[in-house]
């Protein structure tokens, strides 16, 4: 790594842990720079995506909007489906299994 830093993903990791830690595994998943908000109302949802990115903004941490997905049913999360029903492998990471 750049600069020395041999520990970049542990630390990026620790950081959003510390500044995610009131919602972590009740609210929001976080893998570094991925985080998974997930609620059953969408008035929770707003409330907690709102209260995050704040949190985001506090520790001086911007986000690149062409990234972000907000409000969406269905989506790929670190090789699983995440749907209302539950969720499942990916079918990509089953057809890799397969063949």
């Amino acid at each position: 790594m750049s600069f020395g830093l041999y520990t970049v993903p542990q630390t990026c990791q620790k950081l959003m842990n510390n500044i995610l830690r009131r919602w972590l595994n009740v609210t929001c998943i976080c893998y570094l720079n991925d985080i998974l908000v997930y609620l059953k109302t969408l008035n929770e949802h707003i409330k907690h995506i709102f209260e995050i990115l704040e949190a985001l903004a506090r520790a001086s941490l911007q986000l690149k909007p062409k990234k972000c997905k907000f409000h969406v049913i269905k989506v790929d999360f670190l090789g699983f489906v995440v749907t209302p029903e539950g969720i499942r492998v990916s079918e990509s990471k089953i057809q890799a299994i397969l063949l």
